[in-house]
């Protein structure tokens, strides 16, 4: 009925309220659901983008598990190394090698960056302060190989991804035929000469005995000194970051740096834990914005360890030793690879007076030039031109590779193995220090492998 030009309408049903427009009527469900569409368009149209966006600045299409291993790598690598008290992931102090891990160690912990590629019962047990799943003080038997594995972190992850490799390339051999292989781990992160030294001296002096003993060093020898203790004038023989391991930090300046660095790894994981959640660790444009926060926050990072590392710490002789003055970076590095090969020396001796064949080898890193071709991945990911690393690789491997020679040719079972990876064009390095994967650590054990062999003999 019309009155007064006023349109009354009949009343509707349910929720579908019509709209006249001219000779069009458009429900709110409609509108609604057009909206809904449009959105959904904007929002796949975005996440297209990011996955170009991801592919141009990392170099690999966008997968789930790539960005769930990208942000498991990032909460690791700030798992609080920047705290002043060292603990569980940078060891405890030791009487006699410096430093070991604490009593909580575990073989099998998820949160590794490299998990074990074979599989042992965990039988270390009262734990003896070394990364082994067996306790490094064994015995000889008739039908037993004792192994024990010597040096840093690419060591100790030797002996998590390649040692079961070079384990099955010596049973092949007539002497390891039919023999069980016992294998234990001395080697830690950060370890570097004497520390090796140390660590055979002190399973030795407690009745321990080996078979073969595989030292794989020289990179922290000559790369963490001039990052680290350098800045302080420590004792070049000393164990790595001596002066804030045992130092006494009074200077609330160095304090409040330490304060920074731990709450920016707080934030590290923070954002790398939040963006794991279902459903932002299922979406491209997400994990761009997290490895964006990511950069800047490592960025943040490094400053704050750079100024930890360039700050002053009381001199005295539990700190710093005797301190340490070279006359110029020559005399540095020589002075570094003169410890690093008069020790080598020191553990042959030893190792042929207790019946131990001693096998030493020298560490593939990817500042040494030529040694490998780094495909873009490797480049993205292992490959810093400021790197603290890079200069004690560029001048002290020179050195080192000389001091092998001299070693070789004293009748020491040495490999140079910083050509390793030469003629290898897939991915090898996994961070830009030293570490590779389980495809470089099969490499390795080949090549150890062969070294062992070569010295056995064909019987």
């Amino acid at each position: 009925m019309t009155e007064l030009g006023i349109i009354t309408l009949p009343p509707m049903r349910g929720t579908q309220l019509l709209v006249r427009k001219g000779n069009r009527t458009i429900s709110r469900r409609k509108r609604l659901a057009f909206a809904a569409i449009l959105v959904l368009l904007l929002y796949l149209f975005l996440e297209a983008l990011s996955l170009c966006a991801v592919r141009l600045g990392d170099g690999h299409w966008y997968t789930w598990s790539s960005a769930a291993g990208d942000r498991r790598k990032a909460a690791l690598a700030a798992a609080g190394h920047s705290a002043p008290a060292f603990s569980a992931s940078t060891g405890v102090i030791h009487p006699y090698v410096g430093y070991a891990m604490p009593s909580g160690w575990k073989p099998d912990n998820p949160n590794t960056l490299y998990p074990f590629a074979w599989s042992e019962d965990f039988t270390n047990r009262p734990f003896d302060g070394f990364p082994s799943r067996r306790p490094v003080v064994q015995k000889r038997s008739a039908d037993a190989i004792l192994v024990g594995i010597f040096g840093g972190s690419v060591a100790e992850v030797f002996y998590h991804q390649g040692v079961h490799v070079l384990l099955r390339k010596l049973q092949e051999h007539p002497r390891f035929r039919h023999k069980e292989f016992v294998v234990v781990c001395l080697a830690s992160g950060g370890y570097k000469q004497p520390q090796q030294l140390m660590a055979l001296n002190y399973i030795l002096a407690q009745g321990g005995e080996l078979d073969l003993l595989i030292n794989v060093d020289g990179f922290n020898e000559v790369a963490l000194h001039a990052s680290g203790n350098k800045q302080h004038g420590v004792f070049p023989i000393y164990p790595r970051a001596w002066f804030s391991r045992v130092g006494q930090i009074r200077d609330s300046r160095v304090l409040k740096l330490y304060g920074r660095a731990a709450l920016l790894e707080t934030d590290l994981r923070d954002a790398a834990n939040f963006f794991s959640y279902r459903p932002l660790s299922f979406s491209p444009t997400c994990h761009l914005l997290w490895s964006a926060r990511n950069r800047v926050l490592e960025k943040r990072l490094r400053d704050a360890r750079a100024a930890i590392e360039d700050s002053s710490f009381e001199d005295d002789v539990v700190t710093t030793g005797r301190g340490y003055r070279p006359a110029s970076e020559q005399e540095l590095y020589e002075d570094l690879v003169q410890i690093w090969e008069a020790s080598s020396r020191q553990m042959r001796v030893l190792c042929a007076a207790n019946g131990i064949r001693y096998y030493h080898f020298l560490q593939p890193n990817q500042y040494v030039e030529g040694s490998k071709l780094l495909n873009a991945e490797e480049l993205r990911r292992a490959f810093r031109d400021n790197h603290p690393y890079r200069e004690g690789v560029v001048r002290g491997y020179p050195v080192l590779r000389r001091a092998g020679e001299r070693l070789a040719a004293s009748g020491e079972c040495f490999t140079d193995l910083t050509d390793a990876f030469v003629a290898t064009r897939e991915q090898v390095y996994l961070d830009d220090c030293c570490h590779f994967g389980e495809r470089g650590n099969s490499i390795i054990a080949d090549r150890i492998a062969e070294a062992i062999i070569e010295d056995q003999g064909e019987e």
